[in-house]
């Protein structure tokens, strides 16, 4: 997944507070079954189109995927109230 953007920090990663990301998220959340989908995908065709040339570097297609299907999980048609959701 080289040339693509990452996360600043990592979900079993320590954050401000002294908890980690995977801790906050229930264990039965939707979040955590689509994630175990998407990640069992594979995603290579789909990496290889994107070419870097200039600017920031792109957001993983199985990131925005997993994004798109979880607003759709959720009824979620505003991009905004998906931002928030997402927050």
């Amino acid at each position: 997944m080289a040339g693509f953007a990452t996360p600043p920090v990592g979900r079993s990663q320590l954050v401000l507070f002294p908890e980690k990301l995977d801790d906050v998220i229930a264990s039965d959340h939707v979040v955590r079954l689509l994630d175990e989908i998407m990640e069992g995908l594979d995603w290579q065709a789909w990496e290889a189109r994107y070419v870097l040339e200039r600017g920031q570097p792109p957001i993983p297609p199985r990131i925005l995927a997993s994004v798109i299907l979880y607003g759709i999980i959720k009824r979620i048609r505003s991009s905004r109230a998906l931002e928030e959701a997402l927050e």
